[in-house]
């Protein structure tokens, strides 16, 4: 059983995940944790370079990882596979991090019987792919005017973080 977590060994230690509300800052998810208001300030002056907290988006994931009562890490989720690491433990230090992100080539085809957006929908498939299939062929194929029963066929790259789909 793996006890790593963004890269940090986090047996013995307790791990919170939460989701960063509207209107919730940095020292808003800090302060209940005993993080000073000094260590708040020095975090946003040393992150800067790397990361402006204050570009923390409502809905994105955090992650504090404690030992203890003290908070070791801050750990924040800029996208499925991008993250910033704020390491409390003896001076303030922050670095990006990234999970690794498998891709996997998918094929998709079918009949069309109304329009490619609808049968791509049927096949219960994301939505993207035909918008980026109209992107792509939108000087060639008017997709208006398909006929019932045209043929599409499509393979695909699609991204994988932890087994999740994170996009095509």
């Amino acid at each position: 059983m793996s006890y790593e977590q963004y890269g940090i060994d986090v047996q013995s230690k307790q791990v919170l995940q939460d989701t960063l509300e509207e209107d919730q800052f940095l020292k808003d998810v800090l302060s209940p944790h005993q993080v000073t208001p000094a260590t708040i300030d020095k975090i946003e002056r040393i992150a800067a370079p790397v990361f402006d907290v204050r570009r923390m988006r409502a809905g994105n994931p955090f992650t504090l990882i404690k030992n203890q009562q003290q908070v070791d890490y801050f750990i924040y989720e800029r996208t499925p596979a991008d993250f910033v690491v704020i390491d409390l433990r003896d001076s303030v230090e922050v670095y990006e991090g990234q999970r690794k992100v498998v891709l996997r080539q998918q094929g998709l085809g079918g009949f069309i019987n109304s329009t490619l957006f609808e049968t791509i929908q049927s096949k219960g498939l994301e939505v993207q792919i035909s918008k980026r299939l109209e992107e792509i062929f939108a000087w060639s194929v008017d997709f208006s005017y398909l006929d019932a029963q045209d043929y599409f066929k499509v393979i695909y790259e699609e991204a994988f973080v932890d087994e999740g789909s994170i996009g095509i």
